[in-house]
């Protein structure tokens, strides 16, 4: 079946103006408009308040389409029916109170007051951050996951499928001319998705430098007249396994820490002032 489409106006009950008495409530003589009045006993009952040789009247007729007309014009205007201490509702069921909207959690659920342990609050934007149990709270802001240690901290970052940034940084290697410097990190990480940093750090004071000193500036050299260009790079390579430095075949290149002149380090004793570290950002 396709679609009905919705009845363009104010949706009111089956004759609604009728006129004098030609509609009363069904199974009597008196008129009403409430819902409430509507359901009679007789209502209840039905067409068996007709006698066998009877006809049923034109006001019971009225009545009858009127009341159930009514109830759907009821639903058109409230979306959902408000809550009543006497309906019986079900797990799922829907309800409004106080402008509100809350789903039942239980069934044979009668006369418990929402908000209560048999209904839940659906969420709007209009309630959400007042009641989501202390949620996205400015005065909270997730503590609670926090406070419930690492196994609810790594959950929640996986659904939320962020990946939470972490610093690795290798223990210092002595370079040597002409020779890889390759570190093996154990990290368990996708290249093309971290940032691989190299530095060098002071050992032994040297060139300007104290020891824990970082040289400003390093690279490969690759001959003894490099050092006044800086020529080389100061790129590194991380692979899933590895991040690898390779030094020149003179040594490297630094810049000392108070002046613009490159110098050269190529001989084992100038190596050890200092220790090449990775740190790679995953």
């Amino acid at each position: 079946m396709s679609k009905i489409e919705r009845y363009q106006g104010n949706v009111q009950a089956f004759a609604s103006n009728a006129q004098g008495l030609e509609r009363t409530v069904f199974g009597g003589t008196t008129q009403a408009n409430d819902l409430t009045s509507q359901v009679t006993a007789a209502f209840l009952r039905g067409w068996g308040i007709v006698g066998p040789s009877e006809h049923p009247s034109l006001e019971d007729f009225n009545a009858a389409m009127h009341a159930m007309s009514q109830f759907i014009a009821y639903q058109h205007q409230m979306g959902v029916p408000e809550w009543n201490n006497t309906q019986e509702y079900y797990t799922g069921s829907v309800c409004v109170r106080n402008g509100e909207v809350y789903i039942s959690l239980s069934d044979s659920n009668v006369g418990s007051v929402p908000p209560s342990a048999k209904w839940t609050l659906a969420l709007t934007a209009k309630n959400a951050l007042a009641n989501i149990s202390g949620f996205l709270k400015t005065s909270n802001n997730l503590s609670e996951i926090a406070q419930a240690g690492a196994i609810a901290q790594a959950a929640a970052i996986a659904n939320l499928g962020v990946k939470r940034q972490r610093t690795y940084v290798s223990p210092g290697i002595t370079l040597v001319a002409n020779t890889p410097a390759i570190q093996t990190h154990g990290l368990t990480l996708t290249p093309e998705e971290c940032i691989l940093n190299i530095r060098l750090r002071c050992v032994s004071a040297n060139n300007g430098y104290s020891v824990g000193d970082f040289a400003i500036g390093f690279a490969a050299r690759i001959t003894a007249g490099d050092t006044g260009s800086m020529a080389g790079s100061l790129g590194a390579v991380l692979t899933s396994t590895t991040a690898q430095f390779n030094t020149g075949n003179a040594g490297i290149t630094i810049m000392p820490k108070s002046s613009g002149t490159a110098v050269g380090i190529n001989t084992t004793g100038a190596f050890a002032q200092w220790a090449l570290e990775f740190i790679i950002i995953y």
